[in-house]
């Protein structure tokens, strides 16, 4: 159930920020670094959770084939 609140909490994050953007297009530089920085925080969210899983998946094939 985290992963779910998670997920959707990061994207309604993103969504929020794009609308905020749209609706002050005069602070249009703020709102696109804004945007940039939590698009580039959540993608590295991403990537390292994947990673950090892909690890667990393999640490744990390996200890049951020894």
């Amino acid at each position: 159930m985290f992963p779910l609140i998670r997920n959707v909490s990061v994207f309604a994050l993103q969504y929020v920020v794009a609308i905020l953007a749209a609706m002050h297009a005069d602070d249009h530089a703020i709102g696109a670094i804004v945007g940039r920085a939590i698009s580039g925080a959540t993608s590295g969210y991403f990537i390292g959770s994947t990673i950090a899983l892909l690890r667990e998946y393999w640490r744990r094939r390996s200890g049951s084939t020894q």
